[in-house]
C-alpha cells in the first residue's frame, strides 16, 4: 500500500477493503489486484521458499 501511496496510485484500485469471516470470526482483509499480489509477493519474507524462487524468477524476466 506505501509503494501505491508513494507512486500516487489509487489505493482501493488495487487493495480493496472488505471483510472475510473464518470459524466465526469477521476478520479485515483485502481483495488484491494482480499489481498488488505481486507487490505483496515482492515484499515478503524471503526466507520462505515459494517467495524466494519467484522473486528470482521475476529479477531474470525482468533483465531478459
Amino acid at each position: 500500500m506505501t509503494i501505491c501511496q508513494t507512486a500516487e496510485m489509487e489505493i482501493r484500485q488495487h487493495f480493496i477493503p472488505l471483510y472475510t469471516q473464518v470459524d466465526g470470526i469477521l476478520i479485515n482483509d483485502y481483495k488484491l489486484s494482480r499489481l498488488a499480489y505481486s507487490l505483496v509477493i515482492l515484499n515478503a519474507d524471503v526466507s520462505n521458499p515459494l517467495v524466494a524462487y519467484w522473486q528470482l524468477k521475476v529479477m531474470k524476466d525482468f533483465l531478459k
